[in-house]
């Protein structure tokens, strides 16, 4: 007999917490060699039971013993209810084992595919697929301790695709994929530059994140945007003056940036905006304007 668990299974990883799966498989192991069982080996596998690939597992065990596996698992409650009524085994295939409780109250059942469909008391259930981007991106954040449990499947916007997750104390987290550059960010819904981006006509107007919200200098932070058609801005966000919005390839914000940053200017007041002359202006919280000329200069004077 096969017993496979991960090194870091101990107290606390797993539901309930105080119990252990590291404990249990050695326990479980240890009654099998000790009834005469000589054949029966533990195996540890790097990480916890979140990192490695337990269908691909059984299934070389049950090849080794010439066993073919049991359709025997149970498809009980909402989980039950999401797999029959949105594909059943051909999207999502067989399941690997019955559902068990996970961190803060929720549930998981694991498919051949490599889907897990969740399920938690605050939202219904829904699948994450863990071979995609978004599946890799919540499995790096540490699945439901990261992000929470899915509120919606994976949902096609524009030439991407976003899913969103809820945490048990309510934050909202979307997370997005783009084939621009193939990679996950993250967004905080209920947040300001979530608002502004909305404002300001969201993925048709700005386009998708190419970056996670990021910390600066002076306790802001900042977001970058790409849109299909080139054009790059960045939202940028202080508890003193809110959210604004700059060109991220433009003169006034690359000014910005390698002359002082935050430090010099302090933190857009305002968006970019084109003055009647032909030129464009931004506002900066430690009274600095910024000026782009339709010749390329850019001045700053003080307001």
């Amino acid at each position: 007999m096969d017993w496979y668990v991960g090194e870091r299974d101990e107290v606390g990883v797993s539901w309930p917490l105080d119990w252990s799966a590291l404990g249990a498989a050695r326990s479980g192991q240890g009654v099998y060699a000790r009834a005469g069982f000589s054949a029966t080996r533990l195996t540890y596998v790097p990480g916890d039971h979140y990192s490695y690939q337990f269908a691909q597992l059984l299934e070389q065990s049950l090849n080794k013993a010439q066993a073919r596996p049991s359709n025997a698992y149970t498809l009980a409650g909402a989980i039950g209810i999401r797999y029959r009524t949105s594909g059943g085994s051909q999207t999502y295939g067989d399941p690997t084992g019955n559902e068990y409780l996970i961190s803060s109250g929720g549930v998981v059942q694991h498919f051949t595919k490599n889907y897990s469909i969740y399920w938690h008391p605050s939202v219904v259930a829904h699948p994450v697929w863990l071979s995609g981007g978004i599946g890799a991106k919540y499995r790096s954040a540490g699945y439901e301790r990261g992000y929470g449990f899915p509120n919606s499947e994976e949902q096609r916007v524009g030439e991407g695709v976003v899913q969103k997750f809820a945490r048990a104390d309510g934050r909202v987290t979307a997370l997005y994929w783009t084939p621009q550059h193939h990679r996950v960010h993250d967004v905080w819904e209920p947040g300001a530059i979530a608002a502004k981006f909305r404002r300001m006509g969201g993925i048709n107007a700005v386009g998708f994140r190419s970056s996670d919200e990021t910390l600066i200098v002076g306790g802001g932070v900042t977001q970058t945007f790409q849109h299909s058609y080139g054009r790059n801005t960045i939202i940028v966000w202080s508890e003193s003056t809110g959210t604004t919005s700059l060109n991220s390839n433009g003169g006034l914000y690359w000014h910005w940036r390698n002359n002082g940053y935050t430090t010099q200017y302090g933190f857009p007041k305002t968006d970019e905006t084109l003055q009647g002359n032909g030129t464009v202006t931004v506002d900066f919280s430690k009274g600095y304007r910024l000026t782009w000329s339709p010749n390329g200069r850019i001045t700053e004077s003080r307001i």
